[in-house]
């Protein structure tokens, strides 16, 4: 029976999950998208053993079960308010004089040593710049370069140890093997972001239902992230506050609204609450410029226009984006080019974009940490060689 990925999202409101098989070519197949609701894990926590036990442990085993899965992999993604993120430098005397894998791994061990935290733990690693003999100017792969000094600049992504360590036994006590973990939205980037748009500079914001969480991209990089305690759930309590209604009413007026957002003098009645569709647009932009300012979003975007360069803007992905007009609302509160994200072209489409992190975490595995072949290897090398001298080659 053939190998199955299971690439999981946890989220503050519904787990989503997909399930893949690799076919002859070497690409994924998909076989099914499962979204379930659950009530168990709020913004990266377990806040319910009992309950987190069925809704997810459960759930999964029974679905292992049920599809006959005897040989699986999973990779499992949540997204947290407590995550951080840090650059650390470190630096190394290159052996033989010429830059070989194990010089790397040396100094890559040197920064991890040199970071020692008791509250939070790593969940994610990426080189950001390689630096020889002491260049004030980055070298893209350094191997097989001539040099006497090494120097690394990683870029972590840690979260609250307490948290990530509880749901680690929690799979560990009930004999489910997680491959790895991974932050919202590093899979998700794998299948919105073209390679151009990490190259010259983009945005992805993955606004969910407790925690919004940004990533940066230069030069096919992860430069910059962050979290932040704002979601859909936010929006949601102001609304049904507001006009006395029903979360179910607030989903009804939303999907009517989608379905006709081209007739901007629309209007629903909702009980006793007749709301028209430009008012439900002012009221969203409203709360949104509201949280952003609150929760420094605003702020933080200020800065990352001084800093990097970020020609392809902003992508939205999250429960958020279910909302009509929603990315002209941030478009007009962060003053940058913004855009609802979609699957990249030549990758299967999936079926909603509620799926672009658990179907982005196996894209991400497959392309991370698949066995590779010898000649791929060699390959590889001299690519990694020539991207130095070529910087826009494809990878």
């Amino acid at each position: 029976m053939s190998e199955k990925f299971l690439g999981l999202d946890l989220g503050s409101k519904n787990l989503k999950l997909c399930v893949a098989e690799i076919n002859e070519t070497g690409e994924l197949n998909l076989l099914t998208t499962i979204k379930k609701e659950i009530n168990s894990f709020r913004n990266g926590e377990i806040i319910d053993d009992e309950e987190f036990n069925k809704e997810v442990i459960g759930f999964l085993k029974d679905l292992i079960f049920q599809l006959g899965i005897k040989n699986y992999k999973i990779v499992l993604s949540f997204s947290s308010s407590t995550f951080n993120f840090q650059k650390i430098k470190a630096k190394t005397i290159v052996e033989n004089r010429v830059v070989s894998e194990e010089d790397i791994k040396r100094c890559k061990q040197i920064a991890r040593t040199s970071l020692i935290s008791q509250n939070y733990e790593t969940i994610y690693e990426e080189t950001i710049n390689y630096f020889l003999d002491n260049s004030q100017t980055s070298t893209r792969n350094p191997l097989g370069f001539e040099a006497r000094y090494l120097e690394i600049e990683l870029g972590l992504i840690q979260v609250f140890k307490s948290f990530f360590l509880k749901l680690q036994n929690f799979f560990k006590e009930n004999k489910i093997k997680i491959d790895l973990f991974l932050p919202n939205p590093i899979g998700a980037s794998y299948v919105v972001l073209e390679n151009k748009d990490k190259e010259s500079g983009c945005v992805l914001m993955d606004i969910g239902y407790k925690t919004t969480v940004i990533s940066v991209f230069n030069e096919r990089k992860l430069v910059n992230f962050n979290s932040f305690q704002f979601g859909y759930e936010d929006l949601i309590k102001d609304i049904t506050l507001e006009y006395g209604i029903s979360e179910i009413d607030w989903l009804k007026i939303v999907n009517e609204f989608l379905e006709d957002s081209k007739n901007k003098k629309s209007s629903l009645k909702i009980g006793k609450q007749k709301i028209s569709y430009s008012n439900f647009l002012k009221f969203v932009e409203k709360r949104i410029l509201f949280y952003f300012k609150k929760r420094e979003i605003n702020d933080y975007f200020n800065k990352l226009k001084e800093n990097y360069s970020l020609i392809n803007g902003v992508y939205l992905i999250g429960g958020l984006t279910n909302l009509p007009e929603i990315e002209n609302i941030i478009k007009k509160s962060i003053r940058i080019l913004t855009r609802k994200g979609k699957t990249i072209k030549g990758l299967i489409e999936i079926e909603s974009g509620d799926f672009y992190n658990s179907f982005g975490n196996l894209n991400y595995f497959l392309k991370n940490y698949q066995d590779k072949g010898f000649w791929e290897d060699f390959w590889g090398f001299f690519k990694n060689l020539f991207s130095n001298f070529f910087p826009f080659s494809s990878k």
